[in-house]
């Protein structure tokens, strides 16, 4: 029941001949004795009386989530995103909620508010993994595999984070639960050598990731992955780990994008050109292919005015990246256009900073 609902039964519930602390503490009694039922009808009789209580819609909320009532726990903790706004418990715990009913774009949403605001300990992994696994399901794998990349990094051993690694390696836009049973071994290995590269452990990453190309060797993304865990002690072996996924994939645009980027490391502009305009022409609305083909333009002094017009089209597509912002600053003040530049330069920096902030672990008050 939505908080509007409790609201505008107060004035009934008021006519209760028992008082608001007798019903909490029955209440509180029978969420002790694990009488589910019982304490929810409780508490939202207490609720009625005092829609305000924010301690009260907690606990509710809770004893929902923990009876696996997902969508009236979801109703729950909503109240608290009014009631407690600035604190994101309410936010996590609606979001975990929506998750589970399927509600992916509110989930997310809230999910997201939760982590900006600063995330007690007991809820940040949580929250992170299932923002991660809501990107997968929509089929942003480079973004769920570069925060899952962060996490690793400073994760031990942890087959969940690794499946959701893996699924999002393979580029499968589907969850855990509805990976097919014959996938799961190589899901789990894949994702084990992903995360012991995130967290430096290359030798262990180096070996797994061969013994998978052993066993799978012509399937597609293993090679591009592996190209990306050599690319920066061995980048000769990743530029040939990029072109056999290219014989794989022909059109496989993050491989061409790599392969760009260390173009331009070696001041290769003509090679990284070919690159770059293959993956935007290949895949013309993946704005990494954009923001590629503008660096590369810009940066090769080869067409300012083409590069600043890729770099935009990159940003129309991907706002929210705040590399493609700083290039574009960067493109717009080598063509004299400092207001434009100062703009973009704030706009990444303010990016910056959230992205800085959600990474933080935050005890929420």
């Amino acid at each position: 029941m939505k908080l509007a609902a409790f609201i505008f039964c107060a004035a009934l519930a008021a006519q209760s001949p028992e008082g608001f602390d007798a019903i909490v503490q029955r209440a509180d009694a029978a969420r002790d004795a694990h009488q589910v039922d019982q304490a929810v009808a409780l508490y939202q009789q207490a609720l009625h009386l005092k829609p305000g209580w924010r301690q009260g819609w907690w606990v509710l909320g809770s004893i929902l989530y923990d009876a696996n009532r997902y969508a009236e726990g979801a109703q729950a903790f909503l109240p608290l995103t009014t009631l407690d706004a600035e604190k994101s418990p309410g936010w996590a715990m609606a979001g975990l909620c929506e998750f589970e009913i399927q509600h992916y774009q509110d989930a997310f949403t809230h999910l997201q508010k939760a982590q900006l605001l600063g995330l007690p300990p007991s809820l940040y992994d949580v929250v992170e993994y299932h923002i991660d696994l809501i990107l997968i399901r929509s089929g942003q794998f480079d973004r769920a595999m570069e925060r899952i990349t962060r996490i690793a990094g400073r994760k031990g051993d942890n087959p969940r984070l690794a499946v959701a690694m893996g699924i999002a390696g393979l580029r499968r836009a589907v969850l855990p639960a509805d990976l097919p049973a014959s996938d799961r071994d190589l899901v789990m290995a894949l994702g084990r050598a992903m995360c012991d590269a995130a967290a430096s452990r290359t030798k262990d990453a180096n070996a797994e990731f061969e013994a998978l190309l052993a066993q799978y060797p012509s399937l597609p993304e293993l090679h591009y992955l592996y190209g990306l865990v050599l690319l920066e002690s061995y980048p000769d072996k990743a530029l040939a780990a990029f072109q056999q996924e290219l014989k794989l994939s022909p059109r496989h645009a993050p491989a061409l994008i790599s392969m760009a980027g260390e173009y331009v490391k070696r001041n290769d502009f003509q090679g990284a050109l070919h690159c770059a305009q293959k993956a935007v022409d290949d895949e013309p609305r993946y704005f990494a292919a954009h923001a590629m083909l503008g660096k590369v333009l810009v940066e090769g002094g080869l067409d300012l005015q083409k590069g600043i017009q890729e770099l935009e089209t990159a940003v129309e597509l991907e706002p929210a990246n705040p590399q493609s912002r700083v290039a574009l600053a960067s493109a717009y003040l080598k063509a004299g256009r400092k207001e434009d530049a100062a703009k973009e330069r704030a706009e990444f920096l303010r990016l910056r900073t959230e992205i800085d902030a959600s990474n933080k672990v935050q005890v929420a008050q």
